[in-house]
C-alpha cells in the first residue's frame, strides 16, 4: 500500500524516529539561589572584608585585659585604630 500524500509521509516518517532521550543530570551541588548569595558575599568581602570580622573584633575587644596572655606585654585594648593588632598578635603565625 503506497501513498504519495506529503503529510502522510511526512508524519510517518517523524513517528519512526520517536522522540530524544531525557539525560538525566542529577541535582545541582549548589542552587541557583545560594550561587547568587555566594557571589554577593564573595564580592562584597572583596571590596570592604569579611563583614563578620567587622563584628568579630568589637566583641573580642570586650574581652581584652590590657596585656597578652602569652607573652605578658601590654595591648592596646583602649586605642580605637589599633586594638585589632593586639587581636592579631594573639594568633599562630605561619612561616609560609
Amino acid at each position: 500500500m503506497a501513498t504519495d500524500n506529503p503529510d502522510i509521509l511526512a508524519s510517518l516518517s517523524r513517528a519512526r524516529t520517536g522522540k530524544p532521550k531525557k539525560v538525566y543530570e542529577g541535582p545541582k551541588k549548589v542552587s541557583d539561589k545560594k550561587k547568587a548569595e555566594l557571589a554577593a558575599e564573595r564580592k562584597e568581602r572583596e571590596e570592604g572584608g569579611d563583614p563578620g570580622l567587622a563584628k568579630w573584633f568589637p566583641e573580642r575587644r570586650m574581652e581584652m585585659i590590657g596585656k597578652c596572655f602569652f607573652c605578658a606585654g601590654k595591648t592596646q585594648k583602649w586605642d580605637d585604630d589599633t586594638y585589632t593588632c593586639s587581636i592579631h598578635h594573639l594568633f599562630e603565625k605561619n612561616d609560609n
